[in-house]
């Protein structure tokens, strides 16, 4: 059966338009953010290391090599960018602890959380460290607060105002930050190489026993021992 002239044309432009929405459809970009490729890069770099490419890092996110490039125009400011380090929110965790509760508990509380920011930040600046250019004392120069220091600095901050609120006494604040964060560092820093094993330790057993031997020396000194 012949269709009509006129039915002929409409078929024809319904066929038309549904082939240019087909090919519309496949041949869009996928609309990718910046932040989602850094994940991705960074998720690839510390699993297989910086011999990972871009080309495999769009392969992962199912785009092209080139849309990677235009936001980041080289591997090297992709793979720091991917590697800076996360900022802690240690900052409104002592704003809303100091002076308040029990100060054993908040100090392990507080541990807790440097145990999880550690668990981010050791992995990307080991392989920062060991694989790019910039030489850790460098780096550490060209950042004013480098994750060490600022981690650091929180600590202290809670500590000493919790001693001036008469609720703690120590002489030497800094001293004690280091003993805690140097403790905590080296539990996270076995993890990442895989010696837990060996020694394991639950991190809930960790942490407050390593708060119990520091507060024999921080309660109250006129509290009869």
């Amino acid at each position: 059966m012949t269709l009509p002239a006129w039915l002929r044309i409409i078929v024809f432009d319904m066929e038309q338009q549904l082939f240019v929405s087909k090919y519309s459809l496949m041949s869009r970009p996928r609309k990718i953010s910046c932040e989602q490729i850094i994940e991705t890069a960074r998720k690839l770099f510390l699993q297989q290391g910086i011999g990972v490419s871009t080309a495999a890092i769009a392969k992962e996110m199912g785009v092209s090599e080139g849309l990677i490039f235009k936001r980041f125009p080289t591997k090297d400011e992709l793979f720091l960018a991917a590697m800076c380090p996360p900022e802690t929110t240690l900052d409104q965790f002592i704003a809303a602890r100091v002076g308040h509760g029990d100060v054993r508990q908040n100090i392990r509380e507080l541990c807790n959380q440097v145990i999880g920011h550690l668990r981010e930040v050791l992995p990307r600046m080991m392989l920062m460290f060991a694989h790019h250019c910039s030489p850790p004392l460098e780096w550490m120069k060209n950042h004013p607060s480098p994750p060490p220091l600022r981690l650091l600095r929180q600590i202290c901050r809670y500590l000493e105002e919790e001693t001036n609120l008469g609720r703690i006494a120590s002489n030497h604040t800094q001293i004690l930050a280091r003993i805690l964060l140097g403790s905590l560092h080296n539990y996270v820093f076995l993890e990442i190489i895989g010696a837990d094993r060996q020694v394991p330790l639950p991190q809930h057993i960790f942490v407050h026993e390593l708060v119990e031997l520091v507060w024999k020396g921080i309660s109250d000194a006129r509290t009869p021992q």
